[in-house]
């Protein structure tokens, strides 16, 4: 695992990001806006090397002030792989002193893999 370089990476980026996409008719972004988060760091990520990625920023609530990882996206070719790399990324996160990780999700079934559980529902109304 190692740090995005976004002018070599960003291929592969915007590839998985479209696949994401079409898994989902209700996700609001474009692979650009991923870009110019990246760019402006107000996001980061790693690339699996041969996996996929994982991108993400950084959180803290605000009522304890515990530090956490919001992961934004991630994208992996190969379950196991996956499987393997989000380890290290979890690995990682504690190493660096995160105390939770958090993700929103269009599909349901989180909870089957890494020991994700629900905590919250997003509901929305349009107007």
């Amino acid at each position: 695992m190692r740090s995005i370089d976004l002018r070599q990476d960003w291929p592969q980026i915007r590839k998985g990001l479209e696949q994401i996409q079409a898994k989902s008719t209700d996700l609001d972004w474009i692979p650009e806006d991923f870009y110019m988060l990246l760019k402006q760091r107000v996001m980061d990520g790693y690339v699996l090397d041969g996996v996929g990625f994982a991108l993400f920023r950084d959180v803290t609530n605000p009522y304890t002030q515990a530090r956490g990882v919001f992961v934004m996206a991630v994208h992996g070719l190969r379950r196991a792989d996956t499987m393997r790399a989000w380890k290290e990324f979890e690995q990682q996160a504690q190493g660096c002193g995160y105390e939770f990780i958090e993700m929103d999700s269009t599909r349901s079934g989180w909870e089957r893999h890494s020991d994700w559980r629900p905590v919250r529902t997003v509901y929305r109304k349009e107007l």
